[in-house]
């Protein structure tokens, strides 16, 4: 239907646009084309000459007629959401003979008694909170239309020598319009599958038409209340403890493997659950929650480390180290230099080959789980000539002689994840420790990153959503000149903001690991999760600490360790501007077309 809908809105509606818009008038043709086209009637059964569509596809409809005209998107909303609706929902077998298939076919309604009497403001309000839902569709696909013509002309227009679209500044505003374009999509949908199955959407479809849901497996479900009730019960009570000593404790490391939490995507043959990577995510989510730093430690193994494995390992790797993985040792990820932090690919790290083993030497920068890894995946030059080509992936066990784990950094947050410095010298590496082929590493660790992103936009929406819970119960009790400060209309509009951005968030985040589960492109929603994601974090905790006054400022409370703790996602596994530039990359080959 989205393919039919924008094909038709592009050949019928489209060359009328600029002529009804001036005269202020709706061209009679399009409305009797809507008709033609089973657009006035989606949701109405057949036997009434209705289309016998969804609720979801009158949104994805409304939408694409919404980037070619608004008022005629306006046309089929409200016929559809609010008109026929009531009919539906409503009406007596006989007035849904009378007015139901003219309603497909060929007429706006007149004033009638529909249902019963006296309930018409319930009638009107349930009808408005589905119509919430269309009018985001509307300006969503108002926002995409204009976007739409918008780009190709930042292509061609050039300025001092270069395209409009090739300044960075510009990419970067692109790139943001974007990300904020399909986060308020994803709302728009979230909300219009929920009140399609039947669930509660209302504060969904507010979030959605203020912004312009994900539903689980059993599976993902169970594990996610399993993990949320785990990190409660075992993680919370030693979470500022282990912020205070800038360590982590080694029961609650202990306690990671004995949930499965470490080797959730491993195959049970290898002892590991056996789950899949939006598992992963969700329990990423949900561990940051409580604390990111916790979080950190198991989304590195799981997206990482345990995935390179499983896709590279020859057998005799997988068995050697997946079980272990799986069970009781951590794993370590070693890419960037003192040199190259988001230029990656310029490292210095050296690996020479004699006979059947390499030697490498170097140093690495900001490796986190370094303290307690027991096997790092290092990248190492074996060709220097061939620049990056020469990069390969070694497999590196912590009691390698030459290998040197430097002394854990000071860190703003994160504390309790420890990051250090190693130094290799003259580290003897066997052959059998490549990990994948030689000088493909460099296609190994922008693949990883790209997944882990999604990893990070967990984290932070976890940690955005915890810190949001531990602070909206303090502004329910604290009373100030006479009622809670919840109730001050200007701190619940903040409040609302707040929660909507964390909901758009979230979905951009379980729409990038759905897409790479399906093995469908995502690197672009990848980093705009990742991107949106860690600014939504900056946001809440700021935001929170502001609410919570000056109690929030003191370590009585945990609101200024998530403000702490959030800083490191608008940096690591790829800066915000580097997100940005990804992402106008990808756009700028979408409009070639």
């Amino acid at each position: 239907m989205k393919e039919a809908v924008k094909k038709y809105a592009q050949e019928r509606i489209a060359p009328l646009v600029s002529k009804m818009d001036e005269n202020s008038a709706m061209d009679e043709e399009v409305i009797k084309s809507l008709f033609e086209q089973g657009l006035m009637g989606i949701e109405i059964d057949t036997e009434y000459n209705g289309t016998g569509s969804s609720f979801f596809s009158s949104i994805l409809a409304i939408e694409e007629l919404a980037k070619v005209d608004t008022s005629v998107s306006v046309v089929c909303d409200v016929q559809n959401t609010l008109i026929n609706t009531l009919f539906i929902k409503l009406g007596t077998p006989a007035q849904k003979e009378k007015y139901l298939s003219r309603l497909s076919t060929d007429m706006v309604p007149e004033k009638n008694i529909l249902g019963q009497i006296g309930h018409g403001y319930k009638y009107a309000i349930g009808a408005l909170n589905e119509g919430r839902i269309a009018i985001a569709a509307q300006m969503i696909g108002l926002a995409q239309g204009c976007f739409d013509r918008t780009i190709p002309y930042t292509r061609q227009r050039v300025q001092f020598g270069q395209r409009i679209f090739d300044f960075q500044g510009m990419q970067h505003q692109i790139a943001h319009v974007a990300s904020q374009i399909e986060a308020g999509r994803l709302l728009a949908y979230n909300a219009a599958r929920l009140k399609e199955a039947g669930r509660p959407y209302i504060k969904e479809a507010c979030m959605a038409k203020y912004f312009a849901g994900e539903t689980f497996s059993e599976e993902e479900s169970m594990m996610k209340e399993a993990v949320k009730k785990y990190a409660q019960e075992r993680i919370a009570p030693l979470v500022s403890k282990m912020d205070e000593n800038s360590a982590m404790d080694e029961e609650v490391i202990k306690s990671l493997f004995e949930q499965g939490l470490m080797g959730i995507e491993i195959d049970p043959e290898y002892n590991g659950t056996g789950s899949s990577f939006f598992s992963s995510i969700l329990v990423i989510e949900e561990l940051a929650k409580v604390d990111a730093s916790i979080s950190v430690l198991c989304d590195i193994q799981n997206t990482l480390i345990n995935t390179l494995f499983g896709k590279l390992g020859t057998t005799a790797q997988k068995e050697q180290y997946l079980s272990r993985l799986s069970t009781d040792m951590v794993g370590s990820f070693c890419l960037s230099e003192a040199e190259s932090g988001s230029d990656a690919f310029s490292l210095k790290t050296r690996a020479e080959k004699h006979k059947d083993y390499y030697v490498i030497n170097g140093s690495k920068m900001w490796i986190s789980n370094a303290e307690h890894a027991g096997v790092f995946l290092v990248m190492a030059n074996v060709d220097p000539s061939s620049g990056y080509k020469g990069i390969t992936c070694f497999i590196v066990d912590r009691d390698t002689e030459g290998l040197e784990i430097g002394k854990k950094e000071n860190k703003l947050g994160l504390r309790a994840s420890s990051t250090c410095p190693l130094n290799f010298d003259n580290v003897k590496v066997p052959e059998k420790n490549i990990l994948g082929q030689i000088g493909h590493g460099y296609k190994y660790a922008i693949g990883m990153l790209n997944e882990g992103r999604i990893g990070i936009a967990a984290q932070m929406i976890g940690l955005a959503q915890g810190c949001f819970d531990h602070t909206i119960p303090y502004t329910r009790q604290r009373v100030q000149f006479g009622q809670r400060i919840f109730d001050f209309q200007g701190m619940q509009h903040q409040i609302a903001h707040v929660a909507s951005q964390i909901e758009a968030g979230r979905l951009l985040t379980y729409n990038a690991a759905r897409l790479k589960e399906a093995g469908r492109p995502f690197i672009k929603e990848a980093c705009m999760a990742k991107y949106f994601t860690s600014e939504v974090a900056t946001l809440t905790t700021s935001k929170c600490l502001e609410w919570m006054g000056g109690v929030g400022f003191t370590k009585d409370y945990p609101i200024e360790k998530y403000y702490r703790d959030c800083k490191i996602g608008t940096i690591y596994e790829g800066t915000t501007n580097v997100q940005l530039s990804t992402i106008a990359k990808f756009i700028d080959k979408e409009y070639d077309h």
